[in-house]
């Protein structure tokens, strides 16, 4: 899965952003964490200038099960964060459906 959001400098001096993404899967079967770091960007902006981040692949959104082979797509919803850090996170999207080159 890949994920792309735009980022924006209001200021008035070039800056430079690390985008974080996380993924919360919504009803886990597994014990796992609450939101998991799939990827992260580091971003560099223009005074007062937007940029759409280039597509971050998240990896594969479910764990490896005991006695499994293979990841393979895993149904469900999960929710996609992107933010500065775990705590300041101002983008969420819903990604429905298992790990099968979805967008």
């Amino acid at each position: 899965m890949t994920v792309e959001f735009e980022l924006a400098n209001t200021g008035s001096r070039a800056g430079a952003e690390v985008a974080q993404i996380y993924v919360q899967e919504a009803s886990p079967s597994l014990l796992r964490p609450l939101k998991e770091l799939k990827g992260f960007k580091k971003v560099f902006l223009q005074p007062v200038k937007n940029k759409t981040s280039p597509s971050s692949s998240t990896g594969t959104l479910c764990p490896l099960r005991p006695g499994q082979k293979s990841l393979g797509g895993r149904q469900g919803a999960y929710q996609i964060l992107v933010g500065s850090s775990s705590r300041d996170l101002l983008l969420a999207a819903i990604q429905t459906g298992g790990n099968n080159g979805e967008k």
